[in-house]
């Protein structure tokens, strides 16, 4: 009696975190698959930026990539 009362306490804290990245849309991508484009001014010439995630032009956290020319 007390196993199943165990399993059915500490079940939802076991595989809550799973259910709840799978209803998140998190998605993988490749560098080739994401919308690149040029960069503000002050980056040199030849760089790509892809945003990830947020708006840098509003205030709060966002994530960028950025890709640089050799050299």
């Amino acid at each position: 009696m007390r196993r199943l009362f165990a399993i059915f306490v500490l079940a939802p804290f076991l595989f809550g975190g799973t259910l709840a990245m799978a209803q998140s849309g998190h998605a993988m991508l490749g560098s080739g698959e994401m919308q690149w484009a040029d960069p503000p001014p002050s980056l040199p010439r030849g760089a790509t930026v892809v945003i990830i995630e947020g708006k840098p032009s509003e205030p709060g956290p966002s994530t960028m990539r950025l890709k640089f020319p050799a050299g």
